[in-house]
């Protein structure tokens, strides 16, 4: 992956609307060379380098350094920015803008690829309670491969979808080993606190994610219920203390760049910007050729019939679930623009995947050792169909969709078969 990445990414890319700190990323990455280059001020900024990220980011007359975006993301990288810094500053590339050169930008390519990897192995993880580790091994494989995760891991991962994904894989995994019942009364208060920090953190790199809180409940709610019989009252406080703590480390710094940059500790920087909840696009959202959910997560194929499958044996389980799962689709179509801009499908949904493996662990490995025959070929065939079909379309699909319309399936079938 880092090594397509690297290829897929030239020199020329850069400061260009095809670059991986471009637009919204570069609203994301600006945290890191104002915290370390600018001292959050805007004067020291060269002023063409708002221009040069596709205006991400601001620099105001009164000092300040404005982006709407939050820092979540930037945290995330800045082991990476510091190393790449470091391989800045041992090298010859003077003329570039200090903390926004090329070799700095590559902490984003670097970084998504290692929250990708990291987020699949959690996955894999997670899933292995409910099957064994090959299979869940291989489901990860083909839910990563055959979604639109895989475009933001190699292609544009300046976004936050890898980082959430990443997380979201990491909460399942947490959550399900501290309610394990032989290590719930020895569970060291560092694990509070690290989970405290990890819902913080989530929020803080897409506010919408506070959605996946609730099927992370639902999910995990033998866990949650075991750590609430087994734990003592003074277990129960501290673990409270200390999850809150943890949470409200991770959001001050947050708080304090809206109090810098826009005069208030919590500011709605999205001027402009709005849900309708009455009117969702859900129709665009769903089966729009330009950016439609079937269309750009073909894992989706094998999903949804799990899912009834799976409904048919268990309703409720199933049934909360995809309520769950329709109910973020809901909010996310419900935003001003449904396709998010310059997007790969439904890319608020990318990192919502992770709910999309547990339909595929439960059910399918009932009955596909009973598979033989055409019976095997075809549902290998069906696999590889999926898989092809996404890498085609991920390495085809140059950041914006530019058919002629959100129904053009000429251009669609041109990005598959050209």
């Amino acid at each position: 992956m880092l090594l397509v990445t690297w290829l897929n990414h030239p020199n020329e890319y850069f400061y260009t609307w095809v670059g991986i700190v471009w637009a919204d990323a570069s609203g994301y990455f600006i945290y890191l060379p104002a915290t370390f280059y600018y001292s959050w001020n805007a004067a020291m900024v060269p002023p063409e380098s708002v221009e040069l990220f596709g205006d991400g980011f601001f620099l105001k007359e009164d000092g300040i350094i404005s982006t709407k975006y939050t820092y979540g993301i930037s945290m995330l990288l800045s082991p990476f920015y510091i190393l790449c810094d470091l391989v800045w500053r041992l090298g010859s590339d003077t003329t570039a803008i200090p903390g926004m050169s090329i070799t700095h930008q590559r902490a984003v390519l670097i970084g998504g690829v290692f929250y990708a990897t990291l987020g699949c192995y959690m996955l894999s993880g997670w899933l292995q309670k409910y099957s064994e580790p090959v299979a869940a091994t291989i489901w990860t494989f083909i839910l990563f491969f055959g979604s639109n995760l895989l475009f933001y891991s190699i292609e544009s991962m300046g976004m936050s979808h890898v980082y959430s994904f990443a997380l979201f894989a990491a909460l399942m995994l947490l959550v399900q080993r501290l309610g394990d019942q032989s290590r719930i009364k020895s569970i060291n208060n560092v694990r509070w606190l690290l989970l405290g920090a990890m819902l913080g953190l989530t929020v803080v790199i897409r506010p919408t994610n506070i959605l996946f809180f609730l099927p992370l409940g639902w999910l995990h709610k033998k866990e949650i219920g075991l750590i609430w019989r087994k734990m003592n009252t003074k277990g129960l406080a501290t673990a409270f203390i200390l999850l809150i703590s943890g949470c409200f480390l991770v959001i001050l710094p947050q708080l304090i760049y809206w109090k810098y940059a826009f005069g208030h500790f919590i500011s709605y920087t999205y001027t402009g910007e709005y849900f309708n909840w009455t009117n969702p696009s859900l129709l665009y959202f769903w089966f729009a050729v330009s950016g439609g959910m079937l269309w750009y997560i073909p894992i989706l194929w094998l999903a949804l019939p799990a899912w009834w499958y799976w409904w048919h044996r268990d309703p409720k389980e199933a049934g909360i679930l995809f309520v769950f799962y329709f109910l973020i689709s809901y909010v996310n179509s419900s935003w001003w623009s449904w396709n998010f801009g310059g997007s790969y499908g439904a890319r608020a949904m990318a990192e919502y995947s992770v709910l999309l493996s547990l339909p595929l662990i439960k059910l399918y490995p009932r009955f596909i050792p009973k598979l033989d025959g055409y019976k095997k070929i075809l549902w290998w065939f069906l696999l590889v169909t999926i898989i092809v079909y996404s890498l085609k379309l991920t390495y085809s699909f140059k950041r914006y969709w530019w058919g002629a319309s959100e129904w053009d399936i000429a251009y669609l079938i041109k990005l598959i078969f050209d």
